[in-house]
C-alpha cells in the first residue's frame, strides 16, 4: 500500500526540476535555456551536453529508488 503523503516518482521528479531549475531548465555546464528533452534525459543546443535532472544533484550515482532518495532528505 502506498502512502498518500509521500510523492510518486513522477511528484519527485517535478518538485527537484522546480527546485533545481525553477521555471525554465538551463543547460548546468554552459547555462544556456536552448534545451531539448528526450525521455529522462535533456540536451543542450549550444554546447551538446547531456543531463538528467539526477545527474545535476550530488545523489547521482545511487542505485536507490526516487522514493527512498527522497524519504532519507
Amino acid at each position: 500500500m502506498i502512502n498518500p503523503q509521500i510523492p510518486t516518482n513522477r511528484q519527485i521528479k517535478k518538485l527537484v526540476k522546480k527546485m533545481l531549475f525553477g521555471r525554465n531548465i538551463f543547460c548546468p555546464k554552459c547555462h544556456s535555456f536552448k534545451i531539448f528533452k528526450y525521455k529522462d534525459r535533456y540536451r543542450c543546443r549550444k554546447c551538446d551536453f547531456r543531463f538528467s535532472l539526477l545527474s545535476c544533484i550530488y545523489l547521482n550515482n545511487t542505485k536507490l529508488p526516487l522514493r527512498s532518495i527522497w524519504l532519507t532528505i
